[in-house]
């Protein structure tokens, strides 16, 4: 955002997703007994219009839902941090700041199999990243993402 918004009902900010309801709202949901569950689909709802810095504050979170537990990241990207929240719990947060800045273990594996005279990494084999680019291939697919030079 280049400026700071001036005030709340001016008509230059987007209409972008709030971070907080559907968060709190699938954490909910999924703390309440299967029967209950299963009546809902729950769905992206959170838009507030009016909120100009909900944009910056979301661009990196993310949720995972499972069935008895929820795990949030308010950083994806550099997940220094998560909060576990059991469904029958209390939350747990976990934290998990890097070294450096998080690329250090790549560095220190690659360096490791440089040194070894190694072409591959054990840990992470050449069959794991074909493993994880067929995974984002059928991920793409099957939202009909197509990059420009596919066509």
């Amino acid at each position: 955002m280049k400026d700071k918004p001036a005030y709340y009902l001016s008509n230059d900010s987007r209409c972008y997703y709030y971070s907080g309801t559907d968060y709190i709202l699938a954490h909910e949901l999924l703390s309440q007994p299967e029967e209950v569950r299963k009546r809902f689909h729950p769905f992206c709802c959170g838009f507030d219009c009016t909120d100009k810095y909900a944009a910056m504050q979301i661009d990196r979170q993310a949720a995972l839902y499972f069935d008895r537990a929820s795990i949030y990241l308010p950083d994806f990207q550099g997940a220094f941090s998560m909060t576990v929240n059991p469904v029958d719990g209390e939350p747990i947060t976990i934290e998990c700041p890097p070294d450096v800045n998080g690329f250090e273990y790549e560095i220190r594996e690659s360096s490791r199999c440089v040194r070894e005279g190694r072409s591959h990494s054990d840990i992470f084999k050449p069959e794991d990243s074909v493993a994880v680019l067929r995974l984002l291939d059928e991920v793409r697919e099957s939202w009909n993402m197509r990059f420009a030079f596919e066509d």
